[in-house]
């Protein structure tokens, strides 16, 4: 942490390696610290690396931290999912995440699940139940992301859901909302996989991770309540 906002910090399944976001003078910086021996290593500049204006966040990381996935604002406040890979030294260029995912409207949050297969985002796209809700998307056999489908009105709200998360044994998922039963702002809620694979209600995780502000990014590590 430092004297300016550090936020949007997110966490490799595997515990070993943290990308947040920094805010300099004249834009936002992304840092990366990899650990070792239980202790954290001096934060890395990466925005050179993943070539970005300032105008990339951190989203996301692979259970492996091998990939990153990056918000993208453009100059009509548009946002984007991008992508960056990690080869073990230097992270390549981010890029546009390739298939279905990205559209017209705003799409401000992605994660990957466990496996890696499938992409949980949120998007103000038509077909929701208003406002920024939570989709997936399943990785497709040419490596491209394919059609999202809608998490459902039990999970979504007419107001704003985003910070989706999941828990890295797969079992519990994390999210942030407007809706539902919560506090003030942006509440974080989990919700726990039953035995048809199905997603339980929202529950709301309360006081005093939860406040009368907004609570975000709630980055689950292990079975998800820590």
């Amino acid at each position: 942490n430092s004297t300016s906002d550090d936020y949007n910090g997110v966490i490799s399944g595997d515990g070993r390696m943290m990308v947040w976001a920094n805010s300099k003078a004249f834009y936002e910086a992304v840092y990366m610290s990899v650990r070792t021996n239980n202790q954290w290593g001096v934060p890395e500049l990466i925005t050179p690396q993943i070539v970005s204006d300032g105008n990339l966040l951190p989203a996301g990381l692979s259970f492996d931290g091998t990939s990153l996935l990056l918000v993208k604002s453009d100059k009509r406040g548009n946002t984007d999912i991008w992508i960056s890979h990690y080869n073990g030294t230097i992270w390549g260029p981010a890029e546009p995440i390739e298939g279905e995912i990205n559209s017209g409207s705003n799409e401000d949050h992605a994660s990957f699940s466990p496996d890696g297969r499938t992409i949980y985002f949120s998007s103000d796209r038509r077909g929701g139940e208003g406002g920024l809700d939570l989709w997936y998307s399943d990785r497709q056999r040419d490596g491209t992301w394919g059609k999202p489908v809608n998490m459902g009105e039990q999970i979504n709200t007419d107001k704003d859901e985003s910070s989706v998360f999941i828990a890295p044994n797969g079992e519990r998922l994390i999210f942030a909302s407007k809706g539902h039963f919560n506090m003030g702002g942006y509440d974080i809620f989990r919700c726990e996989l039953e035995e048809n694979t199905t997603w339980s209600q929202p529950t709301n995780i309360g006081y005093p991770l939860n406040t009368t502000s907004d609570n975000t990014f709630y980055v689950p590590i292990n079975n998800g309540m820590q």
